[in-house]
C-alpha cells in the first residue's frame, strides 16, 4: 500500500491552519525543534504548510532572576537580562542586549548591533562593526572593539574605550545634589592611536580625558 505524503496529509487534513492557531513558533524555540527540522530535512514540509515564516521572526530573550543570563543569537534579536550581575548577549546583526541590574553585562557581537548597561558598575561591550554601547548606570563602562563603533559613558564615574577608528563620548558628572549627579562636562574623541591610545579606558575629570 503507498505511503501518503506528509504534505498531503497536512493539507488534507486543515493542519496548516492548526499551526497557525497553536502558534507554533513558541513550541518549536521551547523544545529546540527548529534544529530537528534542519537534521530531519523537514525544510520542504514547512514550505508547504507556510510554517516557514513563523521561524523567521526575530527572537527575543529574557533573563529576570539574580545571575541570570539570556543570549539571543538570531537576526534582529534581543536579549534583556533584569537581575542583579545578569548577562544579557546578543550576536545576531542588529541585535540588542541590555543589562539593567547592578553588575550586568551586555554583549553586542553582530553587525550594528547595541549593548546597554544601566545598572550601577554595569559593563557594555559591543563588539561588532558599527556597534553601539552605552553605560548609564553609576561607576559603568562601556566598551567597542568592532569597525568605526561608537562607545557611551554616560553615568557618574563611568569610562570608555575603542578600538582604533571608533568614537568615544563621556560624560563628567558633580556630585550627589539630593535628586541627581548634574552634568559637568561632556567630550567626544575618536580614538586615533594617539592622542586617544586604543583599547583603553577613559573618564572625564575636569572636562579634560584621563587614562582610567
Amino acid at each position: 500500500m503507498p505511503k501518503k505524503s506528509p504534505v498531503g496529509t497536512l493539507r488534507a487534513t486543515g493542519a496548516r491552519r492548526l499551526l497557525r492557531a497553536t502558534r507554533a513558533r513558541r513550541l518549536l524555540r521551547a523544545t529546540g525543534a527548529r534544529r530537528l527540522l534542519r537534521a530531519t530535512g523537514a525544510r520542504r514540509l514547512l514550505r508547504a504548510t507556510g510554517a516557514r515564516r513563523l521561524l523567521r521572526r526575530p527572537g527575543a530573550a529574557s533573563a529576570t532572576g539574580d545571575l541570570g543570563a539570556a543570549s539571543a543569537t538570531g537576526y534582529q534579536g534581543a536579549a534583556s537580562a533584569t537581575g542583579y550581575q545578569g548577562a544579557a548577549s546578543a550576536t545576531g546583526n542588529r541585535g540588542a542586549a541590555s543589562a539593567t541590574g547592578d553588575l550586568g553585562a551586555a554583549s553586542a557581537t553582530g553587525y550594528q548591533g547595541a549593548a546597554s548597561a544601566t545598572g550601577d558598575r554595569g559593563a557594555a561591550s559591543a563588539t561588532g562593526n558599527r556597534g553601539a554601547a552605552s553605560a548609564t548606570g553609576d561607576l559603568g563602562a562601556a566598551s567597542a572593539t568592532g569597525k568605526a563603533g561608537v562607545a557611551l559613558a554616560a553615568g557618574f564615574g563611568c569610562k570608555a574605550k575603542g578600538a582604533l577608528g571608533c568614537a568615544i563620548c563621556v560624560v563628567e558628572r558633580g556630585n550627589w545634589d539630593g535628586e541627581t549627579h548634574p552634568i559637568i562636562n561632556i567630550k567626544a574623541a575618536i580614538v586615533d592611536g594617539d592622542i586617544i591610545k586604543a583599547d583603553t579606558y577613559y573618564r572625564l575629570i575636569n572636562g579634560a580625558f584621563v587614562e582610567a
